[in-house]
């Protein structure tokens, strides 16, 4: 695995930590709305950087890098948008941010507490079977990004995972423009719900 790979599939996790940290100090510090969005984008453009410097000291195919950018692009847009739904329920900044922190941690983490939930459903209807199967794969941007961008099937590194239910059972990897899309959907959703809590409570202030 290269540097660049792996600095990649570590890429979720890490933005999940740091965008919604930077969201947070812009918030508790009373930054302008430009301040934040400029503090936003220079974290981003500092992670496309490092990325790109060490896809250049690669062997990696171009179409991996846009592919890995792509992806992070949308999945930042979904923290964003989770991170201002959360503060538009009136959750403090900082709650936000740790609650965005610990929804990463779920998401990036299924393939090593799905079992228990992968077990209990065993015997019943199959569809309710496959759809746990397909939540924790298709949830995870760890494994998406792995398989789908960097044709890796972490499933199979038994050194890793012999644990895991999932590398024994039949499973579909999603393709990462789709996982994209839902992101980004996602972020959408989010955002208008921030947009229309905050313009209700001004209504009610007035």
């Amino acid at each position: 695995m290269s540097a660049f790979e792996m600095a990649a599939l570590l890429s979720p996790l890490l933005l999940g930590i740091f965008v919604p940290l930077v969201l947070a100090l812009g918030r508790e510090g009373s930054w302008t709305v430009l301040r934040r969005g400029v503090s936003l984008v220079a974290l981003l453009l500092s992670w496309t950087l490092l990325l790109g410097v060490l896809w250049i000291a690669s062997a990696e195919p171009f179409s991996r890098l846009a592919a890995s950018l792509a992806f992070l692009g949308a999945w930042s847009g979904f923290l964003v948008g989770l991170f201002h739904a959360l503060v538009g329920l009136r959750i403090p900044a900082f709650l936000a941010q740790v609650s965005c922190g610990f929804a990463v941690v779920l998401m990036v983490g299924t393939l090593f507490y799905f079992d228990p939930i992968l077990e209990e459903a065993q015997g019943g209807p199959p569809e309710s079977f496959q759809a746990r199967i397909d939540i924790a794969m298709e949830w995870n941007p760890y494994v998406v990004m792995a398989y789908s961008i960097f044709e890796d099937d972490l499933l199979t590194h038994r050194s890793l995972y012999t644990r895991t239910l999932l590398a024994d059972l039949p499973r579909v990897y999603p393709d990462w423009s789709r996982s994209a899309f839902r992101y980004l959907a996602l972020a959408g959703a989010l955002s208008l719900f921030f947009l229309g809590s905050s313009f209700l409570r001004r209504r009610f202030r007035e």
